[in-house]
């Protein structure tokens, strides 16, 4: 096989052009032979069998680049590590006939591995290779295509750190100047002339937009996160690697999400992408259509025609139906086109399979709304592989959809301590609801919420799925918000409990420092290879041990276990996944053969698989007294001997303690996504105001001078008297 001397756009684009006219000749000549010779072609070892990086192994290998080329002499050194501006004379060459035969002696003595990897790329890659095998990586080999994403990585990283570090420095002189003319040491004119040059303008304004002068990202404002449309670009070839080994003949038909109405009237609900949709386009409107083909690699978005087949801007626009230019550009996908011209794309694409989404979600029990293909032709229709597979890829997220959860899991702590200040007696719980929703929207750009708002307070804590948010929140009671922001689909689910008037009394801390210490045993245990399952008895565990130390509940902890006393105090699993659903598909899938447990405290969880890198879980932990449940527990002959009535008592007006956090699983652990005050002396003074975090929401001095106590400033409380917190 040809190999590469060096990478870059050219040599890709040589590659792959033979590999298409490779896979043509093959499709042509062979017909339905096609797929069969297709793994001995080296077009296949080129695209179909490629095992690129893991998508959690980018950072990791990142560093190794570094430390091997740190390692190389300068005048051997291959520069990979320095971006694609080495690379520009770079040529396509066939190999030498000594390099042949050096070739063949490597696959006839090493490892069939090294042996191709040799046959590919130079020998400072073969030694790269062989440092990740010694550090026990399970990575095959670095594809062409892999390797630019990986130095195109490295050159974006270095370009924005230059841009940021050029808009810091011209914001600092801007700042000097502002304030000497606010203190009358300068004239305005003189400040203009200081701020107003050239290069002065090219460093502000380059941090008001994406260094990339493409289309191929969506920012709503300049405090919101940019979307890359990478990110979809990037799930759907990770779809392409899980179907062409047996699919590669098949053409991937989705539908999007479509607008409902309200009933008989003429407003429609506030439209969300079918989540399936959305991860595999990146498309945000309504009633679209798409299609991927397995053979080509091909995507294509189609839309609806104007019923009146007005084709110009205004009426597309007025119906919210933007032109398909502009759809082709904005999704960065192949082709855009309209739904009635499905049929002959889909004789261009002459596949031998319609691959559709059907199956049942196993966490909620609910089927997917599947499509009926009608066709002329007759072409298979196979609706049984593709929910289990992207069920499986949307389980661990990429790097850039990485970056996604974290954000919405910045903005939404950023407002659970807002309302943590901001909250107190006399205030209602939809007033909690409604200064969440608007700080998420108004700072940052999350237009949606990922599930239902949950402000409960007093007796309301004691249930879980509380939503009403009508009462009035009073002093010495306990109130849980359990809330998240969604950020272009991706969400993120953090709940706090906080005592209201700033301070904790005997009981509620009681109970809050044994939530917290069963929460902190479960986060102990989180890394990769630890199945859900474990974590779950591990912190459960925790919880039943801290109510034995209180005389609540008295005998042995895993007796209690197996017979379910814990499902009294919390109804629910210690987590599950969490994404474009808050309750996100993967839990149970047919890769995953963990199902629902026997025992009582398995049966309510959401999912028993093992931990991956690159999952986001959401870890939850609480501590309900529910009167009714309580009460049936306490009558019930098989776990009544475990409860202490009278200890129980103490605690029955108490409610619920709720402490919830998003996380992403690592190798050697996790990486905590949630920002807030968690322990009972920094949740007391964050509220009383002892912390002082200067946040910026985008307003200047100018706008509003105390803008800090506007948004975070502690609301005079009610709750003047301690003697109403009974505080010992």
């Amino acid at each position: 096989m040809a190999g590469f001397e060096d990478l870059n756009d050219s040599c890709l684009q040589d590659a792959t052009f033979k590999t298409a006219n490779e896979l043509r000749s093959i499709r042509e000549s062979k017909g339905n032979r096609g797929p069969e010779l297709l793994k001995e072609s080296a077009a296949n070892q080129l695209y179909y069998q490629a095992c690129p990086l893991d998508d959690m192994t980018l950072d990791r290998v990142l560093e190794y680049i570094d430390e091997f080329a740190n390692e190389k002499e300068a005048k051997d050194r291959t520069w990979i590590a320095k971006g694609l501006d080495k690379y520009t004379k770079c040529k396509f060459k066939e190999p030498s006939v000594k390099q042949q035969e050096e070739q063949e002696s490597v696959r006839s003595s090493g490892s069939a591995r090294e042996s191709f990897l040799r046959s590919r790329l130079d020998s400072d890659l073969v030694a790269f290779y062989r440092t990740l095998v010694r550090d026990g990586s399970k990575l095959t080999y670095i594809d062409d295509v892999a390797m630019e994403n990986l130095l195109r990585a490295r050159a974006d990283v270095a370009k924005e750190k230059m841009r940021l570090q050029q808009y810091k420095q011209h914001m600092k002189r801007f700042l000097k100047v502002y304030k000497l003319l606010q203190g009358g040491e300068l004239d305005y004119s003189d400040a203009l002339k200081m701020i107003n040059t050239a290069n002065v303008r090219e460093g502000y304004t380059s941090g008001l937009r994406d260094h990339k002068e493409t289309s191929s990202y969506w920012e709503l404002s300049r405090q919101s996160f940019p979307v890359k449309m990478e990110t979809f670009a990037v799930n759907r070839r990770r779809l392409l690697r899980e179907l062409s080994a047996k699919y590669s003949r098949a053409v991937v038909l989705l539908r999007g999400g479509e607008e409902i109405y309200q009933y008989d009237s003429t407003e429609k609900y506030e439209f969300r992408q079918e989540p399936f949709f959305l991860w595999t386009f990146g498309a945000t409107e309504p009633n679209l259509w798409g299609l991927l083909d397995c053979w080509t690699g091909r995507s294509v978005l189609l839309c609806q025609r104007l019923p009146d087949d007005k084709e110009n801007d205004y009426n597309r626009r007025k119906m919210g139906m933007p032109i398909l230019q502009e759809l082709k550009a904005k999704y960065e996908v192949d082709q855009v086109t309209y739904f009635d011209q499905m049929e002959e794309i889909l004789m261009e694409f002459s596949p031998v399979s319609i691959l559709i989404l059907s199956g049942i979600n196993e966490d909620s029990g609910r089927p997917f709304p599947s499509i009926t293909v009608v066709n002329d032709v007759e072409i298979d229709v196979d609706d049984l592989c593709l929910y289990g597979i992207m069920s499986e890829l949307r389980s661990i997220k990429t790097n850039f959809e990485l970056d996604l959860v974290r954000y919405a899991s910045k903005i939404t702590s950023l407002a659970h301590r807002l309302m943590m200040k901001r909250i107190t007696a006399d205030s209602y719980e939809y007033q909690a609801a409604a200064l969440f929703k608007f700080f998420v929207n108004f700072v940052g750009g999350c237009g949606a919420l990922c599930g239902k708002s949950i402000c409960s307070s007093g007796h309301n804590t004691s249930d879980p799925d509380y939503s009403a948010n009508t009462r009035l929140i009073k002093c010495g009671e306990m109130v849980v918000f359990d809330m998240g922001a969604s950020f272009y689909g991706y969400g993120s689910s953090v709940a706090c409990t906080i005592p209201v008037g700033g301070l904790f009394n005997l009981e509620q801390k009681t109970i809050y420092n044994i939530v917290l210490r069963a929460r902190n045993v479960a986060l102990e245990n989180i890394k990769a290879g630890v199945f859900w399952s474990e974590i779950h008895e591990q912190g459960v565990k925790a919880l039943l041990s801290g109510l034995v130390e209180i005389g609540v509940l008295q005998g042995d902890v895993d007796e209690m276990l197996n017979v379910g006393v814990s499902n009294v105090f919390m109804p629910f699993g210690i987590g599950h996944f969490i994404g474009l659903d808050r309750f996100d598909v993967g839990g149970f899938t047919e890769s995953s053969p963990e199902k629902r447990g026997s025992s009582k405290h398995l049966q309510i969880l959401r999912t028993l698989r093992m931990l991956k890198p690159g999952m986001v879980m959401v870890l939850q932990v609480g501590c309900y007294f529910i009167p009714q449940d309580i009460v049936a527990a306490t009558a019930d002959q098989l776990v009544k001997e475990y409860f202490v009535k009278e200890k129980i008592n103490r605690f029955l007006n108490l409610g619920g303690i709720f402490i919830k956090d998003n996380i992403i699983v690592t190798h050697q652990g996790y990486e905590m996504l949630t920002d807030l005050p968690r322990t009972v002396h920094d949740i007391e003074n964050w509220i009383a105001g002892k912390y002082n975090d200067n946040f910026n929401f985008g307003f200047t001095k100018h706008d509003n001078e105390n803008k800090d106590e506007m948004w975070i400033g502690a609301k005079k409380n009610p709750c003047v008297d301690d003697a109403v917190h009974n505080r010992t």
